[in-house]
């Protein structure tokens, strides 16, 4: 005699996609971490003010370099960089579709491209690595 067994794997399937839904969800925030850390990778440091104006999202008033101190250490601007737009990537709001990240400090244009450290510029070339980064983190 043939026995059969009749499987209901709604809930199964509920569940897995509830799960993918919650790793789409935290997908861009994790992105935008692991650009904000190319970014201050990339980014130099003389007397701080260009690391110190990088923002996610709105953008900060502009801040001149002028009167400060130079040579000052990297890893302490860097470490204060990362924690700064960490923290204001964590205040995006869920329902926010549309991402900024940009440097708001007077001689920034001049950095990214008449000094040529191409900050941005080389953090948009590794966009596709970043993200393949940010999916592996989140489990996708």
């Amino acid at each position: 005699m043939i026995k059969m067994k009749l499987l209901d794997n709604r809930f199964t399937v509920l569940k897995k996609i509830r799960e993918l839904e919650e790793k789409l969800e935290v997908l861009p925030k994790a992105y935008l971490k692991e650009f904000a850390v190319e970014v201050v990778a990339n980014s130099p440091v003389d007397t701080g003010t260009y690391m110190d104006n990088h923002h996610v999202g709105e953008v900060g008033t502009s801040e001149s370099s002028h009167g400060k101190p130079h040579n000052q250490p990297y890893q302490t601007h860097a470490d204060a960089a990362i924690e700064r737009l960490f923290r204001e990537i964590d205040a995006i709001p869920k329902d926010t579709t549309r991402y900024y990240i940009s440097n708001s400090a007077n001689h920034a244009w001049k950095v990214e491209y008449d000094d040529g450290y191409n900050v941005y510029t080389q953090a948009r070339a590794k966009a596709q690595i970043l993200l393949d980064e940010a999916k592996r983190k989140v489990g996708l």
